[in-house]
């Protein structure tokens, strides 16, 4: 009796072990295709430029993915930026500004792809220098700002002494100028 318990005992355990039957069901080999890849997308370069820069760059890289001949595409959202499908150079001359969501996909010869969101800015170009005339007092206002949003005002006299100036800082996101410009009109 003892000699039969061991015998089915033995049994069931080479059984449940997948041992003593030559079917591959539990043998984890399936020989069906790769799985898709997923890679990654990196962007080298500048994601911020002025609106009227034309010497700017800003490229993307595919990691990870298994096949070769990668190629590279660009939903752009209108902010008339392409991408070079082969190299993965992003390029664009006198974007309109405004903060752009972009998104790049890159798919590999085996069918693999990977894709990558990215915000893209065109900051408004309104550096430079304006001199408005004022009529009712005979007097000048001349206004410069850099690049990096850096204002100042000057108000002068017709006989061009100064009798106001103003300065401070704005900030220059998109087409969105904000900040605070503080005033002197007192005897300078």
């Amino acid at each position: 009796m003892i000699a039969r318990i061991l015998l089915i005992t033995a049994a069931l355990l080479l059984m449940s072990c997948g041992g003593g039957s030559s079917s591959s069901a539990g043998s984890g080999s399936d020989s069906s295709p790769a799985d898709t890849d997923f890679g990654t997308v990196t962007l080298t370069g500048q994601t911020e430029v002025w609106s009227d820069e034309i010497n700017w760059t800003l490229s993307a890289r595919a990691d990870g993915l298994n096949g070769s001949g990668v190629s590279f595409q660009l939903a752009a959202d209108n902010s008339g930026l392409e991408i070079d499908a082969t190299t993965g150079v992003i390029q664009g001359q006198d974007t309109t500004p405004g903060v752009y969501d972009l998104v790049i996909t890159a798919e590999d010869d085996a069918g693999g792809s990977t894709a990558k969101s990215f915000s893209f800015t065109s900051n408004a170009f309104i550096a430079g220098h304006w001199l408005m005339d004022l009529p009712s007092s005979d007097e000048e206002l001349l206004m410069v700002i850099s690049r990096n949003g850096r204002t100042s005002i000057t108000r002068s006299s017709a006989l061009g002494g100064i009798n106001a100036a103003c300065n401070g800082q704005l900030s220059i996101v998109g087409d969105t100028v904000s900040g605070n410009l503080g005033c002197v009109d007192a005897e300078l």
